[in-house]
């Protein structure tokens, strides 16, 4: 099955070989895309033909046609401070706020069992057989 769509030039026949499935999410991207235009994703895609129809199928079905704007081939620019078009970039310091974050919770529960263990050792029992 393919498809018929103008980009501004002489009418442009895109095929189901010109698209690819992302393994993450399961969207339908352009061959030129590196990554995902859903979720991001650089890693290997599927271009299984059974299943690249079926996605295709889907989109289909439900917009009655598909468009480059279903397969990511024009992405909308990503918008910065005051409407300065800015790359996408991972969000800074994320992994630093989440090893932040980790220590605080093993610190706490380090605390708390350091201080139950004062507690029981404040109690007085009497010795055992062994002594202690």
């Amino acid at each position: 099955m393919s498809m018929l769509w103008n980009t501004g030039g002489p009418a442009r026949q895109l095929t189901e070989k010109d698209v690819k499935i992302c393994s993450l999410c399961g969207a339908l991207n352009h061959m030129k895309n590196s990554d995902c235009f859903t979720c991001g994703w650089q890693g290997v895609f599927e271009r299984d033909p059974a299943m690249i129809h079926l996605a295709w199928q889907r989109l289909y079905d439900q917009f009655e046609r598909v468009e480059p704007r279903h397969i990511g081939m024009h992405r909308p620019a990503p918008m910065g401070d005051f409407g300065v078009v800015s790359p996408r970039r991972p969000m800074p310091a994320f992994a630093a706020r989440i090893s932040n974050w980790w220590r605080r919770i093993m610190a706490e529960r380090d605390e708390r069992a350091a201080q139950r263990e004062a507690k029981l050792r404040a109690q007085h029992f009497p010795p055992n057989e062994l002594g202690v």
